[in-house]
Parts: C-alpha cells; structure tokens; sequence
C-alpha cells in the first residue's frame, strides 16, 4: 500500500561560481597563472585585456589590490562571507597595508628571492660523462641508472629493474655485469657518493677519496665493521673493537659528521633546492614602524576582460535557429567569463583579509623574526575574526608562503596550539619546541639531558611542561633520546 509523507529536510546547496571561488583559493600564486592559462583556452569569451585598451565598462577587468585596514581602530573588520559577494564591494588600491599609513613608493621595491638556477643531479652528472669515451650502448645504460636516482642521490632501483627498463623502453638486452660496470663509472664522478644504494656505501665512497692517514683508515674501519655501533651511539664497543684510545675515536667521529649523507645535496632536485625556489605569495615589510603586507601576483599575470565579439553576438537579434544557438552559446560563455574574473577578484579579497588577519595576530613576530614572539594561533580564531569557516581558512594556508623582513615562511607556520605559562599567558607551541632545541644544543654531549631534566629546565624559564609533553616535541623536532645525543 502507498503512504504519501511530508518530510523537511536541511542540504548545503553550492553553485558553480562558489565551487569555482573554493577552488582558486586553494591554488598558490604561481599555480594561478596557469589556471588563468586554462581558463582562457578553455573559454573563447575570456580574453587578454592589454593596458591602455579600450574596453566596454561592464566588461573591464583589472585584478584589484583590496585595502581591509581603514576602519578606525577599536572598529571591527567589515564581514565578508562568499553568499555576500559582489563585485561592487572591491576597491583598486595600488596595494594592502597593516595600516594603511602611505603608498609605497613606486621606485622602492623589496626584491627578498630570486629563483634557483642550480642546475639537477642528472645534468651535472651528464656535463661529466661527456668526458668519457662511451659507446652509444654505456651512454643508453648511464641514462638509465641515472634516471633511477632518487633526490638524495642513492640508486635504488636493483639491475632486474633497471635492465627489464632497458629492455622494454629501447629494445636493448643488457646483462647485469654492463650495468654494475656503468654504475662504477659513475661512482667515480662527482658529488662523492653518488648512485651508491645506501649511507654506509656512500660513506666508504667519501672516504675512500680522502688523503690517506691514521683518521682516514680509522674512518673507514668504523663505517665498514661497526657502522650499526655507530648508529646506535655504542661508542665503547667501537674503541674496545678496533682498540683505539677514546681521542682517536672521537677525531674520527668527528671526520664522519662532516661527510655528506645525501650525495645530491643542493642540486636542484633536493629538499634544499626546493626550497630556495619557493616564490612567496605574500609579503609583509615593516616599514617605519608599520607592517605593510601585500600579494604577491605571479609574473606577467594578465588582466582579463570580455570578448567585444562574443558580447556583439550575445546582444545581436535572433533571426533563426542558427542565430538563437549561437546567441546562447555566446551568452553562457560571457557567464562563464565574468564568474571566473569575479572569483578571481574575491580570491585577491579573501587572501588579503585573512592572511592581513594572521599578520596581525603574529604582529610582534614579524616585527622582530624571534620564534619566541610567536603567540599561540589556530584556525578558529582566524575564522572567527573574518567571519569564514575553518575549511577556507585551511584551504587558503595550504602550500603558500609569505615573506618577512626575516625569511619565508609556510603560512602554517604561523599556527601552533599552545601551553599555560607560569604567569598565566599562553606560550606557543612552537615557541615552546624553540626553546627545547636551544637547551639540547647547549648541553654537554658527553653528558646529554633527559627528558625529565629538560622539563625541569622548561619550568624554570616559565614554560610548565609534562615529561611526555617534551619527549612528544622532541620527536617532532627530529631529535633522538639522551642516549643516542651522547657523544664522547
């Protein structure tokens, strides 16, 4: 038997246009310009507005900076929500300021970064064998185990992979005894310790190139024979093995920190090289006792406008079939247009008003670069100072950088849960890990502080804390137990 029920029911409905504004604000500054790039070849009602070009007003587009900073002080920030939005709230302002006290100079400029141009492992290593008289065949090996580097420099692909890799790409059979011949090749080139499978190898390789002398033979006697005693700080068992007094070890301990544990270190394909490349998406000067904070647009980003012949046609009387799809084709293009350049006017309005927000509640760090300024910070807050859900705040601190008079840094950074001080003040996290690096660095490696000690000593400098709660951070920081700490 049919029953017929009337039911009420709650469902988030999202249109397009905040679909798409979610998805712009997710995307760094130079990730943009080729969604720009996207978006115009995708779009034939989109197009490139050069400067100084006439262009219908309702059509003209020009990304705007927005100036969030003008209420008077003790005024709460204008609310923005996406439901809100119109184009009309934007204003052009030449840039964003925390407060807006002047226009930066149009000659002064703060050029923090330059991109890397160092070049990868794999070039290098190419610039090197064309020294070599290679056969065609050693040249299409050597591309292989070269191509199988990881970013450290380690070859971790086994000769099954590399020679079925061969096989299947070139058509070519090589035998094991061709590729460990090439391998050794390369051994031998530089950076020391490349295309090795492991660190122990990659030790041996380095001190194997080291002048020979009563260190170096110890050296090597330690990596070789005791390199798991090593590893494990198991010091007297080293000495006793190889009997050798406690100063002999320790000279040799210290040759072996200076070797290098990842052969492609600073090449561009490194963590390091990764890094020096970052291009930060904003930045924020101090500058006459003011921050000044703005975005930063990737290079040569076009501004955008309507096409004047896709906005004839949207206008032109219909006649016919023809004409009518046309026109609706035409019509839902210029839609498509103008809700892209208009999200792309709130992602500038969005970024500025929350990242603004965040350099203002980590003012007195980025007045003065000291970790220890960083107060305790978390999504909430800035969410609830903006007036965004938590889920856009993280999307907007994901993967973007900002630049400080200090250095670049995640915007995650920034966020950091925190501890009660002993004067009642909230201590950041991170602050808090600062402070416990600075102790263990400071501390006598033949005698390394406990977990228990370094606690007491964080009470002491104000900052209460649970035994766990550092042994908790400490392995955050990548730093080992007291044991493994000791040095002799």
């Amino acid at each position: 038997m049919l029953k017929q029920n009337l039911e009420q029911r709650q469902k988030l409905a999202i249109d397009v246009q905040q679909i798409q504004q979610i998805k712009l604000l997710e995307v760094s500054g130079e990730e943009l310009a080729d969604r720009i790039r996207e978006e115009l070849s995708n779009n034939p009602a989109l197009e490139i507005v050069q400067d100084g070009e006439e262009e219908d007003a309702d059509a003209d587009f020009r990304e705007p900076d927005i100036d969030t900073s003008t209420e008077e002080q003790g005024e709460p920030a204008e609310e923005l929500s996406i439901d809100d939005y119109t184009a009309d709230d934007v204003r052009e302002d030449s840039q964003r300021e925390l407060p807006l006290k002047e226009a930066q100079s149009e000659d002064e400029e703060y050029n923090f970064i330059q991109p890397n141009e160092a070049p990868t492992l794999a070039d290098d290593l190419w610039e090197q064998l064309i020294t070599l008289p290679l056969s065609d065949r050693e040249r299409t090996i050597a591309e292989y185990i070269i191509g199988n580097l990881n970013d450290d420099g380690y070859l971790k692909a086994s000769l099954f992979e590399i020679s079925n890799a061969i096989l299947f790409n070139e058509n070519m059979e090589v035998a094991d005894e061709e590729i460990l011949s090439m391998i050794a090749k390369i051994r031998q080139l530089d950076p020391a310790g490349v295309a090795t499978e492991n660190l122990q190898e990659s030790l041996l390789e380095q001190i194997g190139r080291l002048a020979k002398s009563d260190v170096s033979e110890i050296m090597y006697a330690i990596v070789q024979n005791y390199f798991e005693d090593l590893a494990g700080h198991r010091y007297e068992r080293i000495i006793k093995g190889l009997d050798i007094s406690e100063a002999q070890f320790s000279s040799a301990q210290q040759a072996i920190k200076r070797l290098n544990p990842r052969p492609a270190n600073g090449y561009g394909t490194s963590m390091e090289a990764a890094i020096s490349r970052i291009v930060p998406d904003f930045t924020v000067h101090l500058h006459e006792g003011e921050l000044q904070l703005w975005l930063n647009d990737a290079p040569n980003l076009p501004n955008l406008g309507i096409s004047p012949a896709y906005l004839t046609i949207s206008q032109s009387p219909i006649k016919n079939e023809t004409e009518k799809v046309s026109r609706e084709f035409a019509s839902s293009r210029i839609t498509e247009a103008r809700r892209f350049i208009d999200a792309l006017k709130r992602r500038r309005q969005t970024l500025l008003h929350v990242v603004g927000a965040i350099v203002q509640a980590q003012s007195e760090f980025f007045r003065s670069g000291d970790i220890q300024q960083l107060r305790p910070l978390v999504l909430r807050e800035i969410s609830e100072i903006v007036n965004l859900d938590i889920s856009s705040i993280s999307r907007i601190t994901q993967r973007k950088y900002i630049q400080s008079d200090y250095g670049i840094y995640p915007l995650k950074f920034l966020f950091s849960e925190g501890v009660q001080g002993q004067d009642g003040e909230s201590i950041s996290s991170r602050s808090t890990k600062d402070k416990l690096r600075k102790l263990i660095e400071k501390e006598d490696k033949r005698n390394p502080l406990s977990d228990t000690i370094l606690g007491e000593l964080l009470s002491k400098e104000g900052v209460p804390i649970a035994r766990r709660t550092v042994a908790k951070y400490r392995e955050q920081l990548g730093i080992p137990i007291a044991r493994l700490r000791k040095e002799l």
